[in-house]
């Protein structure tokens, strides 16, 4: 049985949700609306990130212990745990897979609003070319689907 245990950095975002990292996990980024989401999302990118190693033959490193990281101040450093396992059993039947594509579609959309904000707020395009760009970028992933 595979499990594993990690130390992750949850760090309070702007937005009064909770941004996840797992320092010894390359790519291990999760987030939430508060603290209870986060953890559940940080276990199912552990999971993800784990099983992808396993399955493309990539080495797994050995965790940092808790006190060993350094983590920014007012973050909570939390071990989260994972069973590599259980998680190969969802995703053969498919629910993981779904639930990983949702999770990076909302990354994406998330992603791209921030910064498209960010751009109209610098005045750096107009609101109505956003408003343009926004409703084309919006049939052309309908178009996609």
């Amino acid at each position: 049985m595979a499990k594993y245990k990690y130390p992750a950095i949850f760090t309070l975002n702007e937005l009064g949700g909770y941004c996840v990292n797992f320092p010894d996990i390359q790519g291990g980024y999760a987030d939430g609306k508060d603290l209870t989401e986060a953890r559940e999302r940080a276990k199912s990118v552990l999971s993800l990130m784990l099983y992808t190693y396993e399955t493309e033959g990539i080495k797994i490193l050995p965790p940092a212990k808790k006190n060993e990281i350094k983590a920014p101040k007012g973050a909570i450093v939390e071990i989260i745990s994972c069973n590599i396992d259980d998680y190969r059993e969802s995703f053969n039947t498919g629910r993981a897979k779904a639930v990983a594509k949702e999770a990076a579609e909302e990354r994406i959309t998330k992603h791209f609003k921030r910064n498209t904000y960010r751009v109209v707020k610098s005045k750096q395009i107009s609101s109505a070319k956003f408003k343009s760009f926004k409703s084309g970028a919006k049939n052309k992933r309908q178009a996609q689907r």
